[in-house]
Formats: structure tokens, C-alpha cells, sequence
């Protein structure tokens, strides 16, 4: 932030010997002439950031409520959202899927870009009111009212949240989120479901058996979202040949 504002870094000197010393001291200065046009709620977030004693040095959370970040948040043009009936639909949608199909779901989630998840984004931050990449239950609930994203029951919401909850640990994640908001339009273009099948045909051998299926639902990124999971049964739910194995044009059907 310092190098941003000022255009060099706070320590400063002729050597690295001086540069170490003035780190260890903690010596910086915004008073040169590069800072004069600079705010000073802009300065008092820099010195903030540069206390030396990581107890009372300012925590990410707290920088993003300062009123410099404040003002430039205010200042941005306004962000687009998903509009309430979106955001109803494609929860309760979720929320009607097989389990094996959550997962999936996630796994393409995780697989793509900014640029195709704008307003899944920008609604997924003015949700996480913390900044801690989490929905907790509260901040859906009071987030929904806030945004105009329609009217709730307080325990559908609830049932709704738990059911994207993939992985089960009491919070929405940013892949849980995006899996459970996204497009059926994004979802269903081939190139992504390949690729999330993929995840699952570990051999290459163009179709899913169940040991597959156990070996990626022990991988760590993915662990906690099937525990306990049955793999037989749920291979079984979308082997529509009964060969005891997912082809991809069975996952196909799955996704679609």
C-alpha cells in the first residue's frame, strides 16, 4: 500500500544494511513530498499497517472498514448483483440435486474465471460482510434483506444454506456459493463438464468406477464435502447401463 501511494518502499537506504536497520527500527516517513497530496485517512491506514507489534498492528478485517477503503468502496461504480429471483431459483435448484452432482458442480465451480462470474462475485462479497471468504447463516439472513434479494422464510433460508453447505462445515464457501448460483448456461458447456470429469477418471480411461470415485472424495480439497458417503450408491444413482461405472455421457445426463 505504502509503494502504491508513494511510489518506493518505506525503508529506504544507500545499503541493505541500512535498509535491515531501518526495518528493524520500524523508520518510515510520510511527510515527503510524494505524500503531500496524499489523504490523511490514507496515511493513518498506511501507519496502521507498518506498527511493529503484530498485536496492535491493524488486522485485513479492520483495514477494510477504515473510512480511506470506505470512501473509495462508496466512490466505485455500483456493482451488479444477482437479482432476488436468480438468487431464489438457482438455490432451491441446488438445493434438488444428488449429491454426487453437488460435488461436481463445486469442482467445475472451482474451475472457472472472474470474467464469467461477475455478479455471483459481487454478490458473494456484499454477503461476506466480514471479508472472511464465509457465509455464515447471519450474514445470508441479513444480506438478502439489505440487497433486495426477496423475501424469506427464516427457516427455508436455513434448510437452503444447509443444502449448499457441500462440505458440511457450517458456512458457504466461495466454490460452494458459485456452485449453487451459477448459470445452468455456464455449468453445462461441455468443455468445463470434461474437465470435471476428468477430476473423477483418474486413469484416463473414459469412465468413473467406484474406486475412483472413493480416491477423489479423499482428496483434501474435497474430503470434507462427502464424509461418510456411500460411493457405491452413489456411482449407482447415475450408472443408467448398470455396468457398475459413469461414462461420460452418463455424467452428462447428471449435469444436464
Amino acid at each position: 500500500l505504502y509503494i502504491l501511494l508513494a511510489g518506493y518502499p518505506p525503508f529506504n537506504g544507500e545499503c541493505d544494511g541500512d535498509i535491515l536497520r531501518r526495518v528493524r527500527i520500524g523508520a518510515f516517513d510520510v511527510t515527503e513530498d510524494e505524500w503531500q497530496f496524499i489523504s490523511e485517512d490514507a496515511k493513518t491506514l498506511v501507519k496502521s499497517c507498518l506498527v511493529m507489534d503484530p498485536a496492535k498492528r491493524i488486522t485485513a478485517e479492520k483495514a477494510l472498514h477504515t473510512p480511506w477503503i470506505q470512501k473509495l468502496d462508496s466512490s466505485a461504480p455500483e456493482k451488479q448483483l444477482l437479482n432476488a429471483a436468480d438468487f431464489q431459483k438457482r438455490l432451491r435448484n441446488f438445493q434438488k440435486e444428488s449429491h454426487l452432482k453437488k460435488v461436481a458442480m463445486t469442482i467445475v465451480a472451482r474451475q472457472m474465471d472472474d470474467a464469467h462470474m461477475e455478479k455471483m462475485k459481487n454478490t458473494f462479497m456484499a454477503l461476506d460482510k466480514n471479508g472472511d471468504g464465509q457465509l455464515s447463516l447471519e450474514e445470508v439472513q441479513d444480506g438478502v434483506k439489505d440487497l433486495g434479494l426477496g423475501e424469506w422464510e427464516a427457516e427455508a433460508l436455513a434448510q437452503l444454506l444447509k443444502d449448499a453447505d457441500v462440505d458440511g462445515n457450517g458456512s458457504i464457501d466461495y466454490s460452494e456459493f458459485l456452485a449453487s448460483t451459477m448459470h445452468r448456461k455456464e455449468m453445462e458447456e461441455e468443455s468445463r463438464l470434461w474437465s470435471a470429469f476428468c477430476v473423477f477418471d483418474m486413469d484416463g480411461s473414459g469412465t468413473i468406477t467406484v474406486d475412483e470415485l472413493e480416491k477423489v472424495l479423499q482428496d483434501p480439497s474435497i474430503r470434507s464435502m462427502s464424509a461418510g458417503a456411500d460411493c457405491t450408491a452413489l456411482l449407482k444413482e447415475h450408472d443408467l447401463n448398470c455396468d457398475g461405472m459413469i461414462d461420460f455421457e452418463e455424467f452428462l445426463v447428471m449435469m444436464r
